[in-house]
């Protein structure tokens, strides 16, 4: 059976949030930054938290930890240097890097802005944010 082509009117509904199906809320302003970026999106479901993080040039989010959730960080445009415990890695776009419970974790655009996709595994919560000096 072929596919019946896709309506060009698309429901509206606010940046950031779910399609119609999915149980998820959007929190853009609810989460408080650590560093000088943008969240330009934070949805929030029962198993995990997705974010999109704008960095500037000149931009960061500072080092930091998080006890109860797993981050998973993919490079949407541009590239960013991602330091996660002693290790300092460059990523591209599409490239992706896992930080575990407990590691010092901080992000950097590289030449250029970059867009990240930030993805929290349980989602993330205001208290969980640490951050080291």
């Amino acid at each position: 059976m072929p596919w019946a082509p896709a309506s060009s009117k698309r429901p509206s509904r606010p940046s950031g949030s779910c399609a119609p199906w999915a149980s998820c809320r959007n929190r853009v302003t609810a989460m408080q930054s650590m560093g000088n970026y943008e969240v330009l999106s934070h949805v929030e479901m029962a198993e995990c938290s997705l974010r999109i993080l704008r960095l500037r040039q000149g931009e960061h989010v500072s080092p930091h930890y998080h006890r109860e959730c797993v981050q998973i960080y993919t490079v949407l445009e541009s590239e960013v240097e991602v330091q996660v415990g002693e290790r300092t890695y460059r990523l591209l776009p599409y490239e992706t890097v896992r930080v575990e419970r407990g590691v010092v974790h901080a992000l950097r655009p590289g030449e250029r802005d970059a867009l990240v996709l930030s993805l929290s595994i349980p989602p993330l919560q205001r208290e969980d944010h640490h951050v080291v000096s």
